[in-house]
């Protein structure tokens, strides 16, 4: 004879007993009710409305704007019962100075879908049972880079909202993460091109300043094999080359529109060459790539040098058929590798350049790098390249020149290398 239905009785009479499943039933008198153990009634912690983490320890490196950036994400998860509206994100050193307050549209700025840089409309929200990104650079002064940042979330829900109780109010607040500054030193390299006028087109940092959301590199996020997530172009850098202002010529649609299409790639190091490609087609410019059908498609044609333990350079979006070097081969700084091109998920011609923690591109977290020495020719404003990209005219570049040594060259820089 079966006894799941006695068993099922007994688990919902003791469900009402116990008050499990959200059901608290009241007994005995209300003096009794009264007697309660002082370390309950003081709980230390109290239920939230969002889960909060980082994807990693804050990785800095030196800008080009001579200030330090301290770059990760906090991945922001609603485990409530109605959307969650995200009122400020601030970010403290351990000594309890404020390093960095976002608000209204500054936040919902750099809010953001986990993987495909979905936009957030103000306010910045979190759904039902949803996560979002919001992202982080910490910008301070050279010398005064902290041991430890602390992040404190404000939010707030809905009047309304089922279980309102739980919370004991319709807004909140969280203090943490508590995350410790890697001390990691970025990678002193040389530059992988030479030439005048090389933009940084898409790029690290400078997130959060007005008009200037977070790009395509700075919010790649994915989780690898289904136990973390990582941050693949963090500090990756997509360069073009300006002359007289453009960088293509006409309308684009054309790869010998790009002046710079066949550029010599150099190596940044000395190292050794660990994996090439150079039989995917260049793609066709302001057009969705064709070629992109599994994972080692995305960078295409590419050359993977090794350069120390976890350090490797990758050079992604290579022409076809210009890779000059070998597998095993040991090569020298400045040594010319292959040709720039415009292979793999790329719409206009580029290098992709990154330095990673392992060779294999699509699974390696972006480490910080700086260059040599090279010199700024000075930086675009979002509006101005829109603006000039939209009528057809030279993009300007707001200088002075300033000579620049092991620094990172930010996104929408403009820098002489070589």
């Amino acid at each position: 004879m079966s006894t799941r239905p006695r068993l099922a009785l007994f688990t919902i009479a003791a469900c009402l007993i116990l008050g499990v499943g959200g059901f608290a039933l009241a007994t005995g008198d209300a003096s009794t009710a009264q007697h309660v153990s002082p370390s309950v009634a003081s709980l230390p912690e109290l239920p939230s409305a969002l889960l909060v983490s980082a994807t990693n320890r804050p990785l800095g490196v030196p800008g080009s704007d001579g200030l330090q950036h301290l770059e990760y994400d906090l991945i922001i998860t609603n485990v409530f019962t109605a959307p969650v509206t995200l009122t400020s994100v601030e970010i403290r050193s351990g000594s309890g100075r404020s390093l960095l307050r976002l608000t209204g549209n500054n936040l919902a700025t750099i809010t953001e879908g986990l993987l495909l840089q979905a936009p957030v409309t103000p306010p910045a929200q979190v759904p039902v049972s949803g996560s979002v990104a919001v992202v982080i650079d910490v910008a301070v002064p050279a010398n005064e880079v902290p041991a430890r940042l602390t992040n404190i979330v404000d939010y707030s829900v809905p009047a309304d909202a089922p279980a309102l109780a739980l919370l004991g109010d319709r807004t909140g607040e969280i203090m943490g993460p508590a995350l410790s500054v890697h001390r990691r030193r970025p990678l002193v390299i040389a530059p992988p091109l030479r030439g005048d006028g090389w933009f940084s087109l898409q790029g690290c940092c400078r997130v959060g300043l007005p008009g200037l959301p977070p790009n395509g590199h700075r919010s790649l996020r994915y989780a690898l094999a289904g136990h973390r997530i990582i941050l693949a172009e963090t500090f990756a850098i997509d360069w073009v080359q300006l002359r007289a202002g453009r960088y293509f010529e006409g309308d684009g649609n054309r790869l010998d529109q790009y002046p710079y299409l066949g550029s010599a790639i150099l190596a940044v190091a000395n190292g050794t060459v660990v994996f090439t490609r150079d039989d995917m087609p260049d793609e066709t410019p302001n057009q969705s790539p064709l070629h992109v059908k599994k994972p080692i498609d995305f960078a295409g044609n590419q050359v993977v040098l090794r350069l120390g333990s976890n350090r490797y350079a990758v050079y992604a979006h290579l022409e076809p058929g210009s890779v000059a070097v070998h597998v095993g081969q040991r090569v020298s700084t400045g040594q010319v590798l292959a040709k720039l091109g415009n292979s793999g998920n790329s719409t206009a011609p580029h290098l992709h350049f990154v330095i990673t923690d392992r060779p294999q591109f699509i699974s390696a977290t972006s480490l910080p790098f700086v260059i040599d020495r090279y010199t700024l020719q000075g930086n675009i404003t979002p509006e101005n390249l829109v603006a000039a990209l939209t009528a057809g005219q030279p993009i300007p570049v707001t200088g002075p020149p300033q000579a620049r040594s092991r620094t990172h060259p930010l996104v929408l820089s403009v820098s002489d290398l070589g």
